[in-house]
């Protein structure tokens, strides 16, 4: 131990701190007699509905005046609210639903529901439904990675060589590519 470290108090040795904090949040799925529980999915599920909730319950109450001028007017012209009005009337409780596993839509969803006016039940009822159903299975993923470890490592690591070979075959045939056609300028 250092001068340093023991003036300061730091402790040393094998303390939690200390270890990757992937092996501590891991641990409980590593055992194959535990697995993903309630606990886990409505940690995960409960935070993203408040948010959710809030900037839904935010968009309503002044998503409509944000964007009548300024810049966000021209982010989203009054056309373009005309147009989510329409598609949210049209697709409605299914489209939230459908949406919340769609990457890039899932954030947008409920806040543009509340601009459009859409009832809080029909915009928040749906996105929970669905957010538990995600959340549920991103936790049960994450609970077989941890049962399954050593073979995800093993995955990960010829998966990567492969990528690599198949990255650097392909900058080879575009830099040859690239050099013929200058070479034929």
């Amino acid at each position: 131990m250092s001068e340093a470290t023991a003036t300061l108090g730091v402790p040393t040795g094998n303390v939690r701190s200390e270890r990757p904090f992937w092996k501590e949040s891991l641990a409980p799925y590593a055992r194959p007699h535990l697995g993903h529980s309630t606990a886990d999915i409505l940690t995960s599920v409960v935070p993203y509905l408040a948010l959710s909730a809030g900037m839904y319950f935010l968009a309503r109450a002044r998503g409509k005046r944000f964007f009548a001028k300024g810049w966000a007017a021209k982010l989203l012209p009054p056309a373009s609210i005309r147009e989510l009005e329409r598609v949210y009337r049209k697709h409605g409780m299914v489209g939230i639903f459908v949406s919340r596993f769609l990457p890039g839509l899932r954030a947008a969803v409920t806040p543009f529901g509340g601009v459009v006016g859409m009832p809080a039940a029909r915009a928040l009822v749906p996105a929970a439904v669905a957010s538990a159903i995600w959340y549920a299975f991103l936790v049960a993923v994450g609970a077989s990675l941890g049962r399954n470890w050593a073979a995800a490592q093993q995955l990960l690591g010829s998966t990567n060589r492969i990528l690599g070979i198949v990255g650097l075959v392909a900058a080879v045939v575009v830099g040859l590519w690239i050099w013929r056609r200058r070479r034929a300028a």
